[in-house]
């Protein structure tokens, strides 16, 4: 992986700039369904971002806690131990929630809605 030092990624045009930290960095009360509401809040605020592939980038190598680049520490962790960003770059990027937008990354599970035959992530089938 390569790593990208703080100083290298202009942060001022980040989305997330201003905004408070309780937002990146959830508390863990409330149980599983308040939490996965308030990751997804993050994420949408990340989705949207300029610098997303050059923050989630940043965390990958130096940031242990907290939702950077519209991940939680999980799939960061992964990432770090093999190297799974490299491999979904080469086989031609990550798989997508077709209700968000959203990656869907490694370990995390989806939901395909029979239905319309679509993949959803945890955020969108809650």
């Amino acid at each position: 992986m390569i790593a990208l030092e703080r100083a290298e990624v202009d942060w001022s045009v980040a989305r997330c700039a201003g905004a408070g930290t309780d937002l990146f960095y959830p508390a863990t009360t409330g149980g599983p369904r308040l939490a996965i509401q308030r990751v997804t809040a993050a994420r949408r605020v990340c989705r949207e971002c300029p610098i997303l592939v050059d923050c989630r980038t940043y965390a990958r190598e130096f940031e242990l806690f907290g939702i950077w680049g519209g991940e939680i520490r999980e799939p960061r962790w992964s990432a770090r131990l093999f190297g799974h960003y490299h491999y979904l770059r080469a086989m031609g990027g990550p798989l997508l929630c077709e209700g968000c937008g959203d990656p869907i990354v490694h370990g995390e599970t989806y939901r395909v809605d029979p239905k319309a035959k679509t993949k959803l992530c945890r955020g969108c089938t809650s």
